[in-house]
């Protein structure tokens, strides 16, 4: 599945006001949260600094799976007329609390996904986007939209959504009969756009646990490439659907997880030469006074000027 979201390509949140509760070791009411473009979390040890910028994490990348108020409907009809004109602002205004209220409650059932945890840790906590009703449909009518859903290797276009900036009335048109939870992914596409969120991940966290991950990240791949090798070849009575699923499903919380799939990408990565990221890390070589490099197997090395090479991340380390 691909998904186009032209209108919003970066991060763009009218309010970046959070409030945690229950959180880890975080009590009822801690207060809130409001998240500058330069935020430093400062504290002592087990004070729920990791706990906050995990679910600030889990926020940003998807604010769980969530159901609108009214959008049951909505996919009802659009799948019987095909195209329809969506009193977008009407909407809005009868709904903006149920809005808010939809996306509090998908935040809190995503919270154990995001720290893969069990959900009973989570039963009490809480991480809420405060932005004023008013404000949100405010934002919402402000913006452009046009989001297009693409299936197959030929991206066959099935459902299109688009609205001008500041125009009231959203354009949809399902393009295939033939097309499961039309209700979710209207949902989806409507939340990301009233958040501000793209709709594909451009958060990039650093856990602490980083100089462990670079060490042994390789050693990890290459057990679960081995345990699966191994077991198809001496057990017949081992459930290999089962034992894949269970060597897939990452035993990490998701900024770690999605940090081992950026450090397995690397050999891809250093082939990227355009965006912004590769004219900010041209800067940052600037600064550091040498230059950075990753080889084919994704080791990192620093080379200082008119020095030798220094290996950062690998096996000689």
């Amino acid at each position: 599945m691909n998904t186009n979201v032209s209108a919003t390509t970066h991060l763009d949140l009218p309010s970046w006001r959070f409030k945690p509760s229950r959180l880890g070791c975080l009590d009822a009411n801690p207060g809130e949260i409001e998240f500058k473009p330069l935020t430093l979390v400062c504290g002592q040890n087990n004070t729920g600094k990791t706990w906050v910028m995990y679910a600030l994490y889990g926020f940003l990348t998807s604010p769980g799976v969530l159901r609108l108020p009214e959008m049951d409907k909505l996919a009802e009809e659009l799948v019987r007329e095909g195209q329809l004109s969506w009193n977008f602002v009407g909407w809005l205004q009868a709904n903006d609390r149920r809005i808010g209220n939809s996306i509090h409650q998908a935040m809190k059932r995503r919270l154990p996904a995001v720290f893969n945890s069990a959900p009973d840790l989570f039963k009490d906590s809480r991480f809420d986007w405060e932005i004023d009703h008013a404000e949100l449909s405010r934002v919402g009518l402000s913006r452009s939209m046009d989001f297009r859903l693409m299936l197959g290797r030929e991206k066959n276009e099935m459902l299109r959504i688009t609205k001008a900036a500041g125009d009231g009335t959203v354009h949809l048109a399902l393009l295939t009969k033939q097309f499961p939870d039309v209700s979710f992914i209207l949902s989806d596409a409507i939340a990301r756009h009233l958040i501000g969120l793209p709709d594909r991940r451009s958060v990039f966290l650093m856990p602490a646990e980083r100089s462990g991950l670079h060490l042994f990240y390789r050693e990890l791949a290459n057990r679960r490439t081995a345990l699966l090798h191994h077991a198809s070849k001496k057990d017949k009575d081992i459930d290999i659907v089962q034992l894949i699923q269970d060597v897939a499903r990452s035993r990490y919380a998701e900024p770690i997880a999605h940090y081992i799939d950026w450090l397995n990408d690397l050999p891809d990565v250093r082939k990227r030469k355009a965006g912004v990221f590769h004219a900010m890390a041209e800067e940052v070589k600037k600064i550091a006074g040498g230059r950075y490099e990753v080889d084919a197997e994704g080791d990192i090395t620093f080379t200082p000027r008119h020095c030798c090479p220094v290996k950062l991340m690998g096996k000689s380390l």
